[in-house]
């Protein structure tokens, strides 16, 4: 049907298609229009959609992170994409369902705590407290509204509800402390040995017959992959904004016709003192709320510092240790009453207590930046970027939209929309179906284009693809290379290299499990080490914590049954370098109960966290079972 459409949508027939179809693309946005719709949700969760989009956003953030905890270890070919997007879409499935659970159980966050939440936030922080511009900086930084990023630390502040009441319901005994203790604090008396890998190489002999059958059994292992070399067209949005000039005039105009756009709103810097009383407080916690407050007014009255009371009597936790300091803020960002009594103050001047949901206010006004116009001078840069901005925009969507034409109706060429459009035909390095490690063909998008049926089977260009935000790009196949297999002369070292490594390995783990047997029968483990030129290293009393000796030693040692009699315990252990050690378990010492408040408080948390998590874990089953859940992944 598509190649019919290609051979007969030529001149004014392609124009009327064209027409007729670019209303509801119109209103499917210019988005849905280079991405082709939007197609199935990721999934569906009780009928409340989790969209392909939020599955993108997740999938990207979750990258970032990994990238920023691992550094110059993270390597995206050992985190396949399609492996982590199926760990991100149960992540968004379980707060999906741990939201509504919150929300069935009555639990709610108010604006005001999610102002509250948002504005201690230290990477929204400036020098007076939390920064509005900052914030909007940031967020316009990761692609995101303010609305979104509201909704979404509302939907976490949710959850977290949730979490806490399951956390605060915990009991802990003391006797399941002392339990903790007596094992978490345990040392062992051990020996060990290692014994080398390559000490058997002279044993290892691999014959060309284990070389050819190995090769013959493992075909895949040794496959060059299916590769592309494609050619393609790109709009860069960026590029196409250097290259515009703005007149003067034009930017003064902009200015005086937009001047209240540049005005800063102003701004009161307040510090408080908070009495917390619930707004479904009793008359009796009223009334004893109310004593307080007019204890603290008192001794405001007698000259003591408000910041120095607030340390004493405040109850925002927030504020209360900078001196209730509540920094700048504009219209919009306290509660309403709070609001009113501040932009009516005078500068200095303390506010009689105000009633809020969260309790008793006595606020005093510290500074007042007034609302002012920013200069010309001060806003022209910004001014010719926005304008260079919206002017390379509407280029770029114009020239995107006759890129899709060109190439939609000359399907077997980009040369003429090149030609037309006055843009460069770039060319890839050949590529498998994985991508490439960077460059263009490393985005999976451009990949996935690249060896769709329509574009390597039939020989057509792409579709109109958005790599990111303002870069299009349109490519075509300009070589196949189909899957070949290494011929064996190429791989063979590579094959003798292997099996000489498995066989060392599986000859140097049954040596290691004959001298367990040796100990485990009576012998003398130093005697066991020394028929083998290895010295063995006793450690009299290992912690769990230690550093040394490595930590497969330690961790196996703390997995080993206590020795029944005289004999020790031993087993085996394969090390990171594939080398093995024999361990023997001579003694173990309880853990010592008698310990600081501060050792026991950490036990009971540990207790408390590890009896948390599986109650939660269980109540997430729990939702798992109850819930109408459907995946498109």
């Amino acid at each position: 049907m598509l190649d019919l459409i290609r051979q007969r949508a030529q001149g004014w027939i392609a124009w009327v298609i064209v027409i007729l179809i670019s209303v509801p693309f119109a209103l499917w946005g210019v988005n849905e229009y280079f991405g082709g719709g939007r197609g199935a949700p990721a999934a569906e969760v009780d009928g409340v959609t989790i969209s392909k989009e939020q599955l993108q956003r997740a999938y990207y953030q979750e990258r970032q992170q990994l990238q920023e905890q691992l550094g110059a270890d993270f390597n995206l070919d050992l985190l396949p994409e399609k492996q982590i997007k199926r760990q991100v879409l149960q992540k968004l499935i379980r707060q999906e369902l741990l939201l509504q659970a919150a929300v069935d159980n009555g639990l709610r966050i108010s604006d005001a705590h999610l102002s509250q939440s948002i504005r201690s936030i230290e990477a929204f922080q400036g020098e007076g407290g939390f920064d509005r511009a900052r914030y909007e900086q940031l967020l316009s930084q990761q692609g995101m509204q303010p609305a979104y990023f509201e909704s979404q630390v509302r939907r976490d502040l949710m959850t977290e509800q949730l979490y806490r009441g399951f956390v605060a319901t915990d009991f802990i005994t003391e006797r399941q402390v002392d339990a903790y203790l007596r094992v978490q604090n345990q040392k062992r008396h051990i020996g060990y040995l290692r014994l080398p890998a390559n000490r058997f190489a002279d044993e290892i002999t691999v014959t060309e017959d284990e070389i050819v059958a190995y090769y013959e059994e493992h075909p895949n292992r040794f496959m060059v992959p299916e590769r592309v070399r494609a050619a393609y067209l790109e709009l860069n949005r960026e590029e196409l904004a250097s290259g515009f000039e703005i007149e003067e005039s034009v930017l003064r105009a902009r200015y005086d016709a937009y001047e209240e756009n540049y005005r800063t709103p102003e701004q009161r810097r307040a510090r408080h003192i908070l009495i917390a009383v619930d707004s479904d407080a009793t008359e009796t916690e009223v009334q004893a709320a109310e004593e307080k407050v007019q204890e603290v007014v008192a001794r405001l009255d007698e000259g003591a510092s408000l910041a120095e009371l607030a340390k004493e009597y405040s109850d925002d936790v927030g504020s209360a240790s900078d001196g209730g300091d509540l920094g700048f803020f504009g219209r919009g960002a306290m509660v309403p009453a709070f609001e009113e009594a501040v932009f009516t103050m005078q500068e200095g001047e303390f506010s009689e207590p105000v009633r809020s949901e969260f309790g008793y206010h006595i606020i005093k006004l510290e500074a007042v930046r007034e609302s002012e116009v920013e200069p010309y001078s001060a806003v022209r840069e910004q001014i010719r970027e926005d304008v260079r901005r919206e002017q390379a925009d509407e280029y770029f969507y114009d020239l995107a939209d006759r890129l899709a034409n060109l190439t939609y109706e000359q399907p077997d060429s980009l040369e003429p929309a090149a030609e037309e459009l006055g843009l460069e035909i770039k060319e890839t390095e050949a590529f498998p179906g994985d991508g490439a490690e960077e460059g263009v063909a490393a985005d999976s998008k451009f990949v996935d284009a690249a060896f769709s049926e329509d574009v390597l089977s039939r020989g057509n260009n792409s579709q109109t693809i958005e790599l990111d935000s303002g870069r299009l790009v349109v490519l075509r196949v300009r070589d196949h290379y189909p899957a070949t297999k290494k011929p064996l002369d190429e791989v063979e070292e590579e094959i003798r290299s292997l099996l000489r490594s498995q066989q060392m390995a599986a000859l140097t783990t049954e040596k290691a499990a004959a001298l367990v047997e040796q100990i485990n029968a009576g012998e003398a483990p130093s005697e066991v080490a020394e028929a083998v030129g290895q010295e063995w290293q006793e450690v009299a009393a290992l912690e769990r914590g230690a550093s040394e000796p490595e930590r497969p030693i330690i961790d196996a040692v703390f997995g080993m049954p206590r020795p029944a009699g005289e004999t020790p315990t031993a087993r085996a252990v394969t090390l990171a370098s594939g080398d093995q050690a024999v361990i023997a378990l001579y003694g173990v010492e309880p853990g010592q109960t008698d310990v600081g408040e501060g050792q026991r408080q950490q036990a009971r948390q540990v207790l408390r966290q590890a009896a948390s998590e599986h109650v939660y874990s269980g109540l997430v089953d729990a939702l798992r079972k109850r819930a109408d859940i459907e995946t498109s992944q």
